[in-house]
């Protein structure tokens, strides 16, 4: 985690800098498939990424990398970059014993606070996984725009190394999202609505306000999260 994880975050952090949203969106997305896809045929049992070590790259350069990016987005990156510094400033050009993801956790920890210990955990130092399914969306013309109601189904799942899931109770910040109507693909159009809520289990409605004709709404579509 410690070289490959931060390599492959700095990549994201270049590309939500410099690149335009279409194109940092299609890298997030590559990264989630490449994580699904490399699991779903992966000869070694799966570990969390803390203890994540030489032929899981896949844990690496794309779980690790979207965990990573998934707190500056929750956090700030300024204020996720203070622990990355203080890493940096703590353990560079130290003689062994050499630090360990473990090590960056708890710089992560330290300026994340308590209100986001438990979803470190899960982000590090479990095999965790989201589905939150949108099964209807209905729009109502109102005097200034639209109000857009999403119904949706959101669970978390907590795996072993083969494979045995358990469903846990969820309570995360996703990105609620609405897009105008329009003949281009998703990907490519600037959202009427982007805010994050907290999501829990179970079966919810979620109404917000858009002030535009609205063609479609979802959850975590940006890929942040492990979402199947």
């Amino acid at each position: 985690m410690v070289n490959e994880t931060l390599a492959q975050y700095s990549t994201f952090m270049v590309y939500k800098e410099f690149a335009s949203p279409p194109v940092l969106r299609t890298i997030l997305r590559g990264a989630l498939s490449g994580y699904l896809d490399a699991r779903s045929r992966a000869q070694l049992p799966e570990v969390p990424v803390l203890y994540t070590d030489e032929g899981q790259g896949h844990i690496a350069y794309n779980k690790a990398a979207l965990a990573l990016f998934y707190l500056q987005e929750l956090l700030g990156s300024d204020r996720l970059h203070v622990a990355l510094r203080n890493y940096l400033d703590k353990y560079a050009l130290q003689p062994p014993p050499f630090p360990t993801s473990r090590d960056l956790v708890n710089e992560i920890r330290a300026v994340a606070g308590p209100e986001y210990e438990s979803l470190i955990t899960d982000l590090f130092e479990k095999i965790m996984f989201y589905e939150v399914a949108v099964t209807r969306v209905s729009a109502v013309p109102v005097n200034d725009g639209y109000e857009v109601t999403l119904e949706f189904n959101a669970r978390q799942f907590e795996a072993d190394g083969l494979g045995n899931e358990q469903e846990v109770p969820m309570g995360v910040w996703l990105d609620v999202v609405v897009f105008p109507e329009s003949a281009e693909p998703v990907v490519e159009l600037v959202p009427l609505y982007q805010s994050r809520h907290f999501i829990r289990t179970g079966d919810a409605t979620l109404t917000v306000p858009v002030s535009d004709s609205p063609g479609a709404a979802g959850i975590d579509p940006f890929h942040h999260m492990i979402d199947r």
